[in-house]
């Protein structure tokens, strides 16, 4: 992926879990990428958002707005590969 998508994947990530304060290199973003799109639909967000801490390997400071959200991977990867693809020429690695 070139930079470009990675950021939008970043930024993809910071609003679907609400992370204001975090800064991840692009290794550890292609690693969460490849994370997320190597999973199944039926994922749950935290079970990602757990691997994403886990790459991340830092503190990773959100804001808690609502209830825990239980919300299935699909629409994660969803707007992930959306945002890919306005980003860069369409084509993923």
């Amino acid at each position: 992926m070139n930079i470009h998508q990675l950021m939008a994947f970043k930024a993809v990530l910071e609003s679907e879990y609400n992370i204001v304060n975090w800064s991840p290199s692009y290794d550890q973003l292609q690693k969460m990428y490849d994370e997320v799109v190597g999973s199944p639909a039926s994922r749950e967000k935290r079970d990602i958002y757990h691997v994403i801490q886990t790459i991340y390997g830092d503190k990773i400071q959100v804001m808690i707005f609502e209830g825990l959200d239980t919300s299935t991977t699909s629409t994660l990867l969803a707007r992930a590969s959306a945002a890919i693809k306005e980003n860069g020429n369409g084509k993923e690695m």
